[in-house]
Order: structure tokens, then sequence, then C-alpha cells
């Protein structure tokens, strides 16, 4: 009795990490093979809106209550993309923290007032432990964000 206990335990054990270490693919396949780096968006965003393009990364925020939305960490230091679907069409699942994501879709622009702004800046230095230069919200800020077509998202690589 207890060899059995032992040996269907074993069997759990390898099935979930079977199943907890599987990628996850969240809407449309992904079919850009190029990766554009995030801080080629972040430098020229105009040359970037309502285009499709390819970015990965390390998710280092997102949504912990609904799973709306996820940022991936750039290629430079303190850089960081939001991926929103526009339409809530995409939810992230919400132990995403710490993963690995390869996403597909069209950069857009949201702009913010100066307050609002003030509150994403203080938001990115609680995250970044990292000071804010409150002179970047005066008078409202744009951000970039990217909203999918299709995610990937797995364990980190």
């Amino acid at each position: 009795m207890q060899r059995r206990i032992i040996f269907l335990f074993m069997i759990v054990l390898i099935l979930g990490s079977f199943l907890f270490s599987a990628e996850v693919t969240l809407g449309e396949k992904i079919r850009t093979e190029k990766v554009t780096q995030v801080s080629e968006i972040l430098e020229k965003p105009g040359d970037f809106i309502d285009k499709i393009v390819r970015v990965e990364g390390y998710i280092v925020d997102g949504c912990m209550h609904e799973g709306t939305w996820i940022a991936i960490a750039g290629d430079k230091d303190f850089q960081q993309l939001t991926i929103w679907h526009k339409e809530g069409k995409i939810i992230f699942p919400l132990d995403h923290k710490g993963k690995y994501a390869i996403a597909e879709g069209a950069i857009y622009p949201v702009q913010l007032t100066e307050a609002q702004a003030i509150n994403w800046l203080k938001h990115l230095a609680a995250i970044h432990t990292q000071e804010i230069d409150l002179e970047k919200a005066k008078g409202g800020m744009t951000l970039y964000r990217l909203s999918p077509t299709g995610v990937i998202i797995k364990d980190a690589k």
C-alpha cells in the first residue's frame, strides 16, 4: 500500500512538472520572425505606430487582478514596454512575473495628463527602485504600448 502511494505521488510530481512548465499561447500564431528591440521602439516610436512588430523579454510587471496587461523588460536598463490588448481580447495568466514573453502586435500611443504621468512615474520608481524626474511629467506625456495579436509566455530562458 505504501509503495502505491509513493508511486502515485511520483507520477503526480512528474505530470505536474510538465503541466506547469508548458508554455501558454494566447491569441493568434506569431508570424513575424524579426525581433524588434524595445529600445528601438522607445527611441523612435513614431516609426512603429500601427506597424506589426515582434518583441521579446522577461515579464517584469503586470496586472495581478484581472490579467489585462504585462510589461516586458527592454534591452536597456530601466526600459519596459507594456503589452495591453486595446479591446481586452487577450487576458494574461496571473503567474506571469519572471517568465519570458514573445509578443506580436501593433504599437499604439497613450496620452497621459500631467497627473496621470506623475502617477505612472511613481509606479515605475517603486518597481525599479529608482529616483523619479517629475519634470518628465510636465504637460503630460505619451506612452507607447503594444496591442498584441498573439503572445507566447513560457518559463524563463
